[in-house]
């Protein structure tokens, strides 16, 4: 949800992140990841995600979270997810903005549909990465701290990021805490 654009109010923007995991027999775990091609972590590696609708809270409840994350993996990669869990709530902070994004972040493991590719959108390209191939060093600030926490210990956490001018710009290491579900 977007606040109006006052110079001096704070803006809020909610989000949700997913963690595709694909389970392989006998081998290691393997996560979807893209590059980022616009906005203020352009060039990053990402999982595919967005913004929260109206149309979202409308259809789903808890704020309509989980019908965003189901809603922005069709649209950014294909695939339908069956099952979706909340392994994660971010609060990132553009204190020189005013901005406040607030991420969900779900891991699916079950879904529906084939893998898309498509350069009209946001990820020119995605790739499920064994966990060891993962590319830490190209995610944005912070986001390695509590990424791995939860791709490899499984941890359910939530996360406050504060950074200056821009989402790149981050003014400390994460804060995280365990995340209980409400």
């Amino acid at each position: 949800m977007k606040t109006k654009n006052n110079k001096d109010s704070l803006r809020v923007i909610e989000q949700v992140l997913v963690l595709h995991r694909k389970n392989c027999r006998g081998k290691e775990a393997k996560y979807l990841f893209g590059p980022k091609l616009t906005g203020s972590v352009k060039g990053c590696m990402m999982p595919v995600g967005g913004h929260v609708t109206d149309g979202d809270r409308a259809f789903g409840s808890n704020g309509g979270y989980y019908t965003a994350m189901c809603r922005e993996s069709v649209e950014e990669c294909g695939l339908r997810p069956i099952n979706g869990t909340k392994v994660a709530y971010l609060e990132i902070n553009i204190i020189n903005k005013n901005l406040i994004r607030k991420v969900t972040v779900f891991e699916c493991t079950d879904w529906i549909g084939h893998l898309k590719r498509n350069s009209t959108k946001e990820f020119e390209w995605l790739k499920f990465f064994d966990v060891s191939k993962i590319p830490w060093n190209r995610l944005p600030p912070g986001d390695e701290c509590w990424m791995k926490s939860v791709i490899l210990r499984h941890s359910r956490l939530e996360v406050r990021i504060n950074c200056g001018t821009s989402r790149l710009d981050m003014l400390c290491r994460p804060c995280t805490s365990p995340l209980y579900p409400n």
